[in-house]
Order: C-alpha cells, then structure tokens, then sequence
C-alpha cells in the first residue's frame, strides 16, 4: 500500500526540483526564512540547502510567535529578526531588517563574498518591498 506521507513529499520534491529551489538557494548570497517558526517540507528544504551551502540564515519570525521558533534553527540563524507581525511597512521593523541585513552584509563582506554586498541587493534578493530610509543611502553599489 503507498504510503501517503511518500507520495507528498515526492510531489513536494519534483515541485521544488521544477521550480529550481535549490539552485536559487545555491546562487543566492543568503537564505531569508519567514516561515521558520510553522515548519513545512519547502522551510525545512530552504534551512539544510543553506546549511550545507553555508549560506548567512535569515529568519523572520512574528514576535507573538517566536516562541515556537525551533531552538535549534534559532542557534543556527545568523540572524533572527522578530517583528509585530509581518508588517514591512512598519519603520521599527524596516529598521530591524536593514540592520540584521546590514550585518549578515558586512559578514559576507568580511568573508570576501564573491559577490558585491549592498544593502539594496540584499533587499532585491530577498524580494522585500521595504522603502530604504534615509540613515541607509550611504549603501552604494
């Protein structure tokens, strides 16, 4: 009899592979998680990709949900931002991310990072729509 656990998790394994998770994961700078706190197959996927590949962890979590952040996926996050909900628009919460990106930026710097780091690309890599604020335009590409 097949087992339905099996069966979801190669559907989940041939979607990933169709939509090039992996790769994207393997050609990013870092990996931004927001989802880490309600673990899934794609969450767990996006975490060990980064790991292996050593690639800085982002992860956003709610604040009323941080709790339920994994202790370990906590330990090995270069940075875990908690916010009042998911709000990118809020300032106090544009001004955490642009620092956890800013020092996640400054490590791969330090790293010599293959790629050029700014926080502008950090923000278009992550797909995040937050307005830069004025205390970050020294950031130049």
């Amino acid at each position: 009899m097949p087992d339905p656990l099996m069966n979801e998790v190669e559907k989940f394994l041939a979607c990933a592979a169709e939509d090039g998770l992996v790769e994207k994961i393997v050609e990013s700078a870092f990996v931004m998680v927001t989802d880490a706190h309600n673990p899934d197959l794609r969450i767990a996927l996006e975490i060990g990709v980064a790991i292996l590949f050593e690639k800085p962890l982002l992860i956003v979590v709610p604040k009323d949900q941080a709790a339920m952040l994994p202790r370990r996926v906590r330990e090995l996050a270069d940075e875990v931002v908690e916010m009042d909900g998911l709000n990118l628009s809020h300032p106090l919460n544009q001004a955490k991310m642009i620092a956890a990106l800013s020092r996640i930026i400054d490590k791969l710097k330090r790293k010599g990072a293959p790629r050029r780091a700014c926080l502008r690309c950090a923000l278009a890599a992550a797909r995040c729509t937050i307005p830069t604020p004025m205390s970050a335009k020294s950031w130049k590409h």
